[in-house]
């Protein structure tokens, strides 16, 4: 509120602050005033309001309502990435306020910085790298770790642990697939003795369901895991590299073609 009383203002605040989890998108999309200097003139949110909301939030919140925080939050985020006149700094720092208690996903924070990057081109190669690092590669889905492997405004360290992070999963596909086919694997030839055969459980009908469809489920993930990996057959001439500098090394050549090969063999 324009001159209204600092203390009056203070108290909003921390009211505010403390029923955050309860608030919508639409009321946390509060505009900027042009207070606080020349910077915040340049703002069409105030998101330094924002963060004087989540600090307020933060020392009080948690469980439950910190992971209705963190969902508003993110949603906030997506907007605030494509104001033209947020300094990365700020950005991360609104970011960083994330509570903790995030979903097992982080396609969410993946979303906000891709956004950001793409509303910010210019800016600087280390704010670049400091912002790609919000994003944790090991919770991303298969969807959004195609989308990040390919996307040339990804720094190639996200790439690079993207690939580690999706090869680590395929190791752990191929040993299901492994112990799914030692099940199916064919009996041994009965014993010339009956009283020393061990005894045995077939499995159910509903249980070999249940495994069909998991598989089915998993090969259908390999597959698409291999359009995201494929990029890796083309890993010197990425564009990627050509707007970071430098060629991939040693290392990351290897884990591209020995993610390809266990994409093969897993479709087999």
């Amino acid at each position: 509120m324009v001159g209204a009383d600092a203390a009056l203002m203070q108290d909003l605040e921390a009211r505010a602050a403390r029923r955050l989890d309860q608030a919508t998108l639409g009321a946390v999309m509060i505009p900027a005033f042009g207070h606080g200097g020349e910077h915040a003139s340049a703002l069409l949110l105030d998101v330094p309001l924002m963060m004087r909301l989540m600090r307020g939030f933060l020392k009080e919140g948690g469980g439950a309502a910190a992971a209705r925080v963190a969902k508003l939050v993110d949603m906030y985020l997506a907007e605030a990435a494509l104001e033209a006149g947020l300094r990365p700094v700020e950005f991360e720092e609104l970011a960083r306020a994330v509570p903790a208690h995030a979903p097992p996903a982080d396609d969410a924070m993946y979303s906000v910085v891709d956004t950001y990057l793409k509303a910010h081109p210019g800016i600087a190669k280390e704010e670049r790298k400091s912002l790609a690092r919000l994003i944790d590669a090991r919770k991303l889905t298969v969807e959004a770790a195609t989308h990040a492997v390919q996307n040339e405004r990804m720094p190639v360290r996200v790439v690079v642990q993207v690939l580690f992070s999706e090869h680590d999963k395929l190791n752990r596909l191929a040993e299901l697939s492994a112990s799914f086919s030692g099940q199916r694997s064919p009996s041994p030839s009965p014993s010339p003795n009956p009283a020393l055969e061990l005894p045995g459980r077939c499995p159910s009908k509903r249980e070999v369901l249940v495994q069909h469809h998991e598989v089915r489920r998993l090969r259908d993930d390999v597959a698409r895991l291999q359009v995201c990996l494929s990029a890796c057959l083309e890993f010197p001439s990425l564009h990627m590299y050509t707007n970071f500098g430098g060629a991939p090394t040693d290392a990351e050549t290897y884990v591209c073609s020995t993610v390809q090969v266990q994409c093969s063999a897993l479709q087999a």
